[in-house]
């Protein structure tokens, strides 16, 4: 096989630990393409990417080294660039395909969005955590664990809906193995479903058998009434070798053949859903108290150990952390200052400001000149002069965070965090209809929320001169559902200074 241009090796820089490397295993990475070459000679491609010059899947140098000094530790830390970018946005937090951020920058927004997933934050008070000294899940729950593992949003139950009116399966809402994300979550219900048929066992693998994780379910712990947590023991293996390596065959020998092999579950996963699971068992094993390996088993206590919860989709808040923490705008750096014209954008210094420039020019400009105009913002509606309770029905969260929602409007609610400090944010305004009689609200009611839902509340004139014919002229009366993004800066705890008579510019698409 050829060694590809850029790629020779170099003898005298050559390790001398290469020299006592076992044979390098192409066995799954390599596929016949079906081609020829001009002497008749099999031409043969890499299974990942379908190329016959790959220079990842190719790179001798990488694949030998990394037999050759396996990580001692096993993070679960995805490094890989574009991969980091593809988990990320099929958890529905999409980074800008220009980002700068470096990869330790996409690997923190990994970890936040998959403790976002769990809702880890409900639980942080009692991490690290001993399952054991927690109820059984079976001893006080009549339900089984898979239905309680179950997570989801209007926005999903609408689309479920949508896809069994119109082609009749349901199941084509959201395919297998076009989603590395919702693939987790089915998996995890798959486990949870053998774990209520007594198969604690199973092996998680891609089609092509290029990685596994090797799985036992300890048992399953009650965490609050609606939270079950699946305690386990799981081993990983990145290769061939590995996948028939000491440690692989100790955890088949002793945690799978005991129980018998019909008892272990064989669940496909494609290699970015084991990247997540990987990353995110590594991520609760660290939430684990080290008072727990003392009650295992001997021939348990050798692998790694760690706890799975429930995982659901991510609300509109969670992804605008995600998206919006974007660090300078040229290199990255978390270190940054506004700018100062029209504090859109964030900047490490005078350099990477100028280095910008030319991309930030058309936001920067469109906002000089803009007329600025004072609003106040409450929690709840004014209709026809009578104060109403009300609530914002948000899609994309769960039933249980609306209901919160709605309790803290019951209770007044108090002021949220100002999480901009003296940075500009897009805004969304939109017209709604209050009263249920179908006659038009005194007066008109516009709903406005940030991408964050760091704030959201209803429009309210401030000072003398009214803002509502300039807002008027852009979203009529009785335009149900009709939108605006626009520029604002929030300049009190319940105050807001908008940019009416400018649209947007040099921004990505706007859909939220």
């Amino acid at each position: 096989m050829r060694v590809f241009r850029g790629q020779e090796m170099d003898s005298e820089n050559w390790d001398y630990e290469m020299e006592k490397r076992r044979p390098l295993s192409m066995v799954g990475r390599v596929v016949d393409s079906g081609r020829k070459d001009e002497e008749g000679q099999r031409i043969f491609q890499c299974a990942a990417h379908s190329l016959s010059s790959c220079r990842e899947c190719f790179n001798w140098k990488k694949l030998m080294r990394a037999q050759v000094k396996p990580a001692k530790n096993d993070h679960g830390k995805v490094s890989d660039r574009d991969q980091l970018s593809g988990l990320l946005a099929a958890m529905g937090a999409p980074v800008a395909g220009d980002t700068k951020l470096d990869e330790s920058g996409l690997e923190h927004k990994l970890r936040l969005a998959l403790n976002y997933a769990q809702n880890m934050a409900k639980f942080l008070n009692r991490m690290p955590i001993n399952p054991v000294e927690l109820a059984k899940w079976k001893d006080v729950q009549r339900r089984p664990v898979f239905d309680a593992v179950r997570r989801s949003n209007m926005a999903e139950v609408l689309k479920v809906a949508e896809a069994r009116r119109t082609t009749g399966n349901a199941s084509s809402a959201f395919p297998l193995y076009a989603n590395a994300f919702m693939d987790l979550r089915q998996t995890i219900m798959s486990l949870a479903k053998n774990f209520d048929t007594n198969h604690p066992v199973a092996l998680l693998q891609d089609e092509n058998q290029r990685a596994a994780i090797s799985m036992r379910m300890l048992d399953v712990y009650m965490l609050d009434n609606t939270t079950p947590l699946i305690a386990l023991i799981y081993e990983p293996a990145n290769a061939q070798e590995q996948m028939v390596g000491s440690k692989t065959m100790q955890f088949m020998q002793t945690q799978v053949m005991p129980l018998g092999n019909e008892n272990c579950a064989q669940i496909r996963c494609t290699l970015e859903e084991q990247a997540l699971l990987r990353r995110l068992l590594y991520l609760n094993s660290t939430k684990l108290s080290p008072a727990y390996e003392t009650t295992l088993a001997a021939d348990q206590r050798a692998f790694k150990r760690s706890f799975i919860l429930p995982i659901g989709p991510l609300d509109e808040a969670q992804i605008g952390k995600l998206t919006s923490n974007t660090g300078c705008a040229v290199c990255g750096a978390s270190q940054t200052k506004a700018c100062s014209a029209c504090h859109c954008e964030r900047y490490c210094g005078p350099a990477c400001q100028k280095a910008h420039w030319k991309e930030h020019k058309a936001t920067c400009h469109s906002l000089q000149g803009g007329t600025w105009t004072d609003f106040a913002f409450v929690s709840s509606p004014d209709m026809n002069s009578d104060k109403v309770v009300d609530s914002l029905l948000n899609l994309y969260a769960p039933s249980s965070e609306q209901h919160d929602a709605h309790l803290q409007r019951l209770n007044g609610l108090q002021p949220r965090p100002d999480v901009h400090g003296d940075r500009t944010f897009l805004l969304k305004v939109q017209y709604v209809q209050t009263d249920h009689n179908g006659d038009p609200p005194n007066p008109p009611q516009y709903v406005v929320h940030d991408r964050e839902r760091s704030l959201e509340g209803y429009l309210r004139s401030k000072g003398r001169d009214s803002p509502w014919t300039t807002l008027v002229k852009q979203i009529p009366p009785m335009a149900v559902g009709e939108k605006i993004y626009r520029w604002a800066r929030r300049t009190g705890d319940w105050e807001l200074n908008i940019c009416l008579d400018r649209e947007p510019q040099g921004v990505e698409t706007l859909s939220w």
